[in-house]
């Protein structure tokens, strides 16, 4: 006899969606989906000028998104990077707010 999918899919969404409200509780923070059109904005405004138009890197250290560096990393040590800032690329805690370090992270993992 074989399962039907639909009670398959509603058993893995019901557990999906209480592992991400237990995320949220944990985390303080709610979860909504990262937006990847202002991330582009931020980008534009905040980051291309050291990392290039389409994240190859202009100035030396700037990892080359394009090639996927420094991009296969967890979302939070990226939040982490931006948040503190890393060797010539300055901090950005209290430039963006939380939703926007996730935009600006979805945007660049588009480079790859």
């Amino acid at each position: 006899m074989r399962a039907r999918p639909h009670s398959t899919c509603t058993g893995l969404r019901n557990c999906l969606t209480a592992v991400l409200a237990a995320v949220s509780v944990v985390t303080g923070s709610s979860i909504h989906a990262a937006d990847f059109f202002n991330g582009e904005k931020l980008y534009q405004k905040y980051c291309q000028s050291c990392h290039g138009i389409n994240g190859q890197g202009v100035i030396g250290g700037a990892p080359n998104f394009a090639r996927g560096q420094a991009l296969m990393k967890p979302d939070f040590n990226l939040y982490e990077t931006i948040d503190r800032g890393k060797n010539a690329m300055p901090a950005f805690r209290g430039v963006f707010k939380e939703e926007e370090y996730y935009d600006v992270i979805t945007y660049i993992r588009s480079f790859y």
